[in-house]
């Protein structure tokens, strides 16, 4: 059976819709006095999240969820300064409230501030331990 031009643009034209529903994301990041071992860290985060897993236990692809949520692989940010950045983000369809992204942040953060201390990671002086930014434009 052949398809007309016109029933393929219409295919074409819904599977197409489904990629406009905006994307957000939450983005928790906590300051690093100096950068840390990749090693370490990913190590680190391996402990402290929870693998997606299948019906009987295992898991199913190496991602990690924190809140219910799949997130974004962890991820340090090296600056010229001798310092750096450890960030989480998590990603959804639709905006995060402000009591969801800041209990959701909260645990991105505790979940960045345990990875930070098990590789004896330090903030700088004065900076807080993490920053929580919502509803940030963003694609799966």
């Amino acid at each position: 059976m052949r398809a007309s031009l016109s029933q393929l643009g219409t295919v074409v034209l819904l599977i197409g819709g489904t990629a406009c529903d905006p994307t957000f994301r939450l983005v928790t990041i906590a300051p690093l006095a100096r950068p840390l071992p990749d090693s370490c860290i990913q190590t680190a985060f391996r402990l402290v999240a929870r693998p997606v897993r299948g019906d009987r236990g295992t898991p199913v692809r190496p991602t990690w969820t924190i809140a219910g949520l799949e997130v974004s692989p962890l991820s340090e940010e090296r600056h010229q300064d001798s310092s750096a950045v450890l960030r989480l983000s998590v990603y959804r369809i639709g905006k995060f409230g402000k009591a969801e992204a800041d209990t959701i942040g909260r645990e991105l953060g505790e979940t960045l501030v345990e990875v930070r201390d098990a590789c004896g990671g330090i903030g700088p002086p004065g900076s807080p331990p993490y920053r929580i930014q919502r509803n940030k434009p963003g694609n799966f």
